[in-house]
């Protein structure tokens, strides 16, 4: 059986998850993997579980400001330790689940593996830190100096929106970019000792979540809602999750039935704010986007699914089947989509969402992963 090299170096969020079960499933479909993930990863305990044949927790920076010294203190002790360490083991495979500035210092060591490499953001979002993002890319290229770059033997996207694009910004041929769409995190159902969110059980409740920043539209959303409540006053909002939310408080400051959860949510309270008695309903009205794994996570907890028509979201909702899709920054055709799911059952439409990411599972996408491997 082929051996595969799964190098993850995130911390928070979605990727953890992501690159988790990829691995996971990579390791049910009989591959030997050999696991090199950030000591701070939120899921550390389940990446431990696993039956890998080795696993290196690499000690990553936590902050901006340890970004460059940690960076040094790792080219100059634990990479040299690393490459001894490796350097008479033989891979198959690099897999790099999501980027990190350290990727390529331990592919590296595998110099003869083929690089499997999944881009979840092809193009980059639009951000209100564009100095921050600049300055941010420059110390990557930096801390890089001397590090041979390789371009990936084979590329995993999320969505074929963006195949062409990636085709001809790598020059790769179609047949090296693989299109695998975002699995159904139920990682987070199946994690105890959660807790879960209360809400109002006399009103429909839209719930955006997701990490607050400037693609995600909040404002378009502030706008949209106060068009809802003058139709409906029976509705309210919650917004949840970590990010800087001052931009945006203005823009609710004179709504009701507003509630702002401004916070990082730990892995095992995510489901609570999709588990309820209350009637819910997903709101997603991003500017530009590439794909979204808040999306799976509602339909797999029977929350239907409002989204912007931008990316590669059409691929995860099925317009009037599985969700409805509006026109990006348009908050009048917004409000319009909530309304509409408002006032109805959307039992339906439910049914149909769930059935769909039924075949996300990651045990078939990870087999499909698996068949890259050379």
């Amino acid at each position: 059986m082929k051996t595969v090299a799964v190098i993850y170096l995130g911390r928070r969020g979605g990727g953890p998850v992501y690159a988790y079960e990829m691995t996971k499933g990579l390791i049910e479909n009989g591959y030997h993997v050999y696991a090199f993930v950030s000591d701070g990863v939120e899921n550390i305990e389940q990446w431990r579980a696993l039956r890998t044949v080795a696993t290196e927790e690499i000690s990553t920076y936590h902050s901006e400001a340890s970004f460059v010294f940690n960076s040094i203190a790792f080219r100059m002790h634990r990479l040299r330790k690393l490459r001894k360490k490796y350097k008479d083991v033989h891979v198959d495979a690099c897999y790099v689940p999501m980027g990190h500035t350290w990727s390529a210092y331990i592919w590296n060591i595998f110099k003869d593996a083929q690089l499997i490499y999944t881009i979840h953001d092809p193009i980059d979002h639009s951000t209100n830190r564009p100095i921050y993002r600049s300055l941010m890319k420059m110390g990557e290229k930096i801390m890089k100096m001397g590090i041979k770059e390789k371009k990936p033997d084979d590329i995993i996207i999320l969505s074929k929106t963006f195949k062409e694009y990636v085709c001809q910004k790598y020059q790769m041929s179609e047949e090296h970019v693989h299109v695998l769409p975002h699995g159904v995190f139920d990682f987070y159902q199946k994690l105890e000792g959660g807790k879960t969110f209360t809400y109002a059980t006399d009103k429909v409740n839209f719930v955006f979540f997701g990490r607050i920043c400037a693609y995600k539209g909040l404002d378009v959303l502030a706008e949209a809602f106060r068009c809802v409540k003058q139709e409906r006053p029976d509705v309210a909002l919650t917004i949840v999750g970590s990010g800087d939310f001052s931009f945006y408080a203005p823009y609710y400051r004179d709504l009701c039935d507003v509630t702002v959860v401004n916070e990082w949510i730990p892995d095992e309270d995510v489901a609570g704010f999709f588990k309820s008695e209350a009637k819910l309903i997903l709101v997603l009205p991003y500017v530009d986007a590439t794909q979204s794994g808040v999306i799976p996570i509602a339909m797999s907890c029977g929350v239907p699914v409002i989204a912007s028509n931008t990316g590669g979201l059409s691929e995860q909702v099925d317009h009037e089947v599985t969700g409805l899709l509006c026109a990006p920054g348009d908050a009048k055709d917004l409000a319009r989509c909530m309304l509409q799911l408002a006032a109805s059952d959307n039992t339906g439409m439910i049914e149909k969402a769930r059935n769909f990411i039924a075949t996300l599972g990651w045990d078939v996408l990870s087999a499909e992963l698996g068949r890259l491997v050379k």
